[in-house]
């Protein structure tokens, strides 16, 4: 099998999985996957394994994007490696304009690669989430004077 149908099978298996949190009109849901789908083939493999290796799930709501990691209680002898740890992103897919979508996931899946949902406090991760994606050939979510407001709250 060539690197392309690989990578595409890939995405479908992760998608399987991911879509179960997916509630959308057929339309939404269509271009929603479309714009997955065109980022995550166009990610280099290393930052390809990177977010299949954490494996996130998908939840649409109308904040634009967030990505978040949730620790799922276990019972007190399992050891601390073998917590359950649930990747999420939150994306709005109301969001009309389709390259303005593909943008938006590209800006999140790069939060995914980069471990911005296991950091907080860090006041500069939109900045490095547009760095990533503008790397993979997407552009940039937030302008300067976004990032310098961000650095002011």
């Amino acid at each position: 099998m060539d690197k392309a149908k690989k990578r595409k099978a890939d995405i479908e298996y992760w998608w399987e999985g991911a879509e179960s949190l997916v509630e959308l009109v057929p339309q939404e849901y269509t271009r929603l996957r479309l714009a997955l789908s065109r980022v995550l083939e166009m990610l280099p493999e290393a930052d390809f394994a990177k977010f299949r290796e954490e494996c996130p799930h998908i939840i649409c709501n109308a904040n634009q994007g967030r990505v978040f990691s949730y620790s799922v209680p276990v019972p007190r002898n399992v050891p601390v490696d073998r917590l359950l740890q649930l990747n999420v992103i939150y994306l709005d897919p109301t969001i009309t304009n389709n390259k303005t979508l593909v943008h938006r996931v590209a800006h999140e899946i790069a939060h995914i690669v980069r471990g911005d949902h296991r950091k907080h406090g860090d006041r500069d991760v939109e900045k490095r989430a547009d760095d990533l994606s503008e790397k993979w050939g997407f552009k940039r979510c937030y302008s300067q004077k976004m990032l310098r407001r961000l650095k002011e709250d």
